[in-house]
């Protein structure tokens, strides 16, 4: 039997067994979250704000009962190399957040988390095409974050009331 044919055996063994592997099968969030988390964050017209919200509504979770309180959201751009043909920069966005119900202290942190990510813009005399592609890399690394803090709230799910 081949390789591949024993991870498949393994994950249906597994899989009888009720054992999912993370990421994988239902990505719900714990069943007590479901439209309990309200989002407060200092603007919150602003893009960031818009993002997570729409991956809250997304994910089920946005409501009212605690409170997601979002302390920290930046992106910092940090140069690699300057070619002639290309520019490399990495791009780190930090998130700081806590959870807590209405005044009390927080339930679950604050807790910062910091995803990276890599852009190489080519020379393409075009500062407008170089924003978009800095704009869109920033939005998806900023998506990939906010799901990850969600995630992680859902894992600690059992220290809230």
């Amino acid at each position: 039997m081949s390789l591949r044919g024993l991870a498949i055996v393994g994950l249906l063994l597994l899989s009888g067994c009720g054992y999912q592997l993370v990421g994988y099968g239902n990505t719900d969030l714990d069943a007590r979250l479901k439209s309990r988390l309200a989002l407060d964050i200092a603007d919150p017209l602003g893009a960031q704000a818009r993002l997570i919200e729409s991956i809250m509504r997304e994910r089920g979770v946005l409501g009212a009962g605690l409170t997601l309180e979002v302390l920290d959201f930046t992106l910092e751009r940090r140069t690699l190399s300057e070619l002639t043909d290309r520019d490399e920069f990495e791009l780190r966005v930090s998130l700081t957040y806590a959870v807590r119900q209405g005044d009390d202290p927080y339930l679950i942190g604050p807790e910062t988390l910091n995803r990276d990510g890599f852009l190489t813009l080519l020379d393409s005399n075009s500062d407008s095409l170089d924003s978009e592609l800095e704009r869109l890399k920033a939005d998806a690394i900023y998506r990939d974050l906010v799901g990850q803090m969600l995630t992680q709230i859902s894992a600690q799910a059992d220290q809230l009331p």
